[in-house]
């Protein structure tokens, strides 16, 4: 009786250990896209109403969120990052 007091005492540490290492390893092997956007709908001023999200997404690369939220229009070079980024490049 004594033994089997240890051999589930050692299965249950085990298995909280295997879950802990787990949820640890998962968003390593499984990472999100890094950029995001949202495309909110317009209030008027001075409503009291709150904007709906209209679009949104979550890419790997900036230049890809930023196609995606202007619809196409814009297309930047992959190389380019948020700091990089020019009024002339988003109007061109």
């Amino acid at each position: 009786m004594f033994k089997k007091k240890y051999f589930w005492g050692w299965i249950s540490i085990s298995v909280v250990i295997v879950g802990l290492l787990t949820f640890l390893a998962v968003p390593r092997l499984f990472p999100r896209p890094g950029y995001c956007f949202a495309e909110l709908s317009p209030v008027p001023a001075g409503s009291n109403e709150s904007s709906t999200i209209l679009a949104s997404g979550c890419y790997n690369t900036f230049s890809e969120s930023i196609t995606a939220a202007t619809g196409g229009r814009v297309h930047l070079d992959p190389s380019i990052k948020p700091a990089d980024l020019t009024d002339e490049m988003l109007n061109h």
